[in-house]
């Protein structure tokens, strides 16, 4: 049986293709904890935006978690924010975001449990509008 979803931490380095790879073997959704900052690396080599790009034509949510502290709430750009035409944060956030990333208010403390609720929410479906609807209402970043 294959994973429905796929966990990664990415870090300067961080292989892009194993996204790509994740998402030709099976699987339904991605958990990408990123930077400290909500970012991750959009240029050169390394750059995970065509991977998101690719995930996102096959249908294939990929959700953002990073290391929040009330002090980067200016830095990451919020989904819905994004959502109604606005821009915040770091370049390279709004990059993924408009590659496909989907971010959430959640971080490394509670990575467990949203890796619980998207094994949840992936039991009843697999649809993606439904499973970024759901992920978003319950770990929305901004209203």
């Amino acid at each position: 049986m294959k994973p429905k979803m796929a966990y990664f931490q990415v870090y300067p380095g961080f292989d892009p293709g194993v996204i790509k790879f994740a998402v030709d073997n099976g699987t339904k959704a991605i958990i990408i904890q990123g930077y400290h900052s909500g970012t991750a690396c959009v240029e050169g080599e390394y750059d995970i935006t065509p991977s998101l790009e690719y995930a996102k034509e096959k249908n294939i949510p990929v959700f953002l978690i990073f290391g929040f502290s009330p002090f980067d709430e200016d830095c990451a750009v919020g989904y819905s924010h994004f959502e109604k035409g606005k821009k915040g944060g770091y370049l390279s956030s709004q990059k993924m975001v408009e590659a496909g990333i989907v971010p959430l208010r959640a971080n490394w403390q509670n990575d467990l449990d949203v890796v619980k609720s998207l094994q949840e929410i992936l039991a009843e479906t697999e649809e993606r509008g439904e499973l970024v609807r759901r992920m978003t209402e319950k770990y929305a970043f901004d209203s």
